[in-house]
């Protein structure tokens, strides 16, 4: 069939089609040597090892663009809206359902050798990893996306090893979905066997994770207590543009009390987007905040809520908040004139 296509130069064929045919058509597709555009749903890790192994384009550097899915990805995965604004922006993109059997609860050979060139990868259904930045900062440094689902082990993204190799660090778009056992996006602990008798040393001067994030979205993460584990992560995200957090049921506020923060927090935050949020008390309380970028508020199913950080003056290009009546009736106002002007 493409066999008898030897200079196509771009294919997309991410429709799931039986073991069978995959294993021939992905055969055929190693042996097309003018390749620089290929989409396609590898399914059996077995069949994207060939294909590296085989492709001149791809051994050459010559396929600059591609969308590779592999392990038990849903049919039409690629083309559900949030992972499609990925690759269009991004170009190439790795998505894997499946791990924890390989070496170190890490990852296919294959898939590292993808990953490695990947700047969008979504990972969905891992068994064992614990730490997103287990994976090496040497196959995720490219990444400029990424999209963790349902993967039941992940405790944290960056730990403190990532922190001190700077994961992450080119990261502009970090979505987690339905991640049961996440209770931090990064955690300064020691690692597990190293003494715990003194507290956590001070991060690393010069670690760069996450300097370049600008949208954090946190989806159905129920053992998170605070968005923000310290004053020190917060600064870490100083580019965030984009927020939002909805269904974290223990969720309690974005920082923990007496936290130190040096800098004025979120200072590039535009939009704002709380829901279903039933134990979440406060913001930033005793944090220095600047919302001079921020556009647009919802706040949704956050009964416990009764003050908010911003008003007219701290948020002057706020348009308005978007949060039920009742709610809205029951919040604490310095400024009786704020309220009656951003209510949506």
């Amino acid at each position: 069939m493409i066999g008898g296509l030897p200079h196509i130069e771009v294919i997309e064929l991410t429709s799931r089609l039986t073991d069978e045919s995959t294993e021939i058509i992905g055969k055929e597709l190693s042996n097309l040597g003018s390749l620089s555009s290929l989409a396609f749903d590898f399914h059996i890790v077995g069949n994207l090892q060939h294909f590296l192994q085989n492709s001149i384009p791809w051994k050459e550097r010559r396929l600059i663009q591609f969308i590779f899915l592999a392990g038990k990805c849903p049919q039409n995965w690629a083309r559900s809206p949030p992972i499609l604004h990925g690759i269009k922006k991004y170009k190439r993109f790795l998505g894997y359902e499946g791990g924890g059997d390989e070496r170190n609860s890490g990852l296919p050979r294959a898939i590292e050798d993808v990953l490695i060139r990947s700047n969008c990868f979504l990972l969905r259904g891992h068994g064992k990893l614990k730490a997103l930045s287990e994976l090496g900062t040497q196959n995720t440094d490219e990444l400029r996306y990424c999209r963790i689902e349902e993967c039941v082990a992940l405790e944290t993204i960056i730990n403190r090893n990532g922190l001190e190799m700077s994961a992450f660090s080119n990261l502009e778009v970090l979505i987690v979905y339905k991640l049961s056992n996440l209770k931090s996006i990064l955690c300064l602990e020691m690692e597990e066997g190293q003494s715990s008798s003194s507290p956590s040393p001070p991060p690393p001067l010069n670690a760069n994770s996450f300097t370049n994030l600008t949208t954090l979205h946190v989806w159905k993460c129920p053992l998170i207590e605070h968005l923000f584990s310290s004053g020190f992560m917060l600064q870490q995200m100083s580019n965030l543009e984009d927020l939002i957090v909805i269904g974290c049921e223990g969720l309690k506020g974005m920082i923990p009390e007496g936290e130190k923060v040096e800098y004025e927090a979120l200072t590039k935050l535009s939009s704002l987007l709380l829901g279903s949020l039933p134990e979440f008390v406060n913001f930033f309380e005793g944090v220095p905040t600047c919302w001079q970028s921020l556009d647009y508020v919802t706040i949704m199913g956050t009964p416990k809520l009764r003050k908010l950080p911003f008003d007219t003056n701290s948020a002057p290009n706020l348009k308005g908040i978007d949060g039920s009546e009742e709610w809205w009736d029951a919040l604490e106002w310095d400024n009786h004139a704020a309220k009656l002007q951003l209510l949506l």
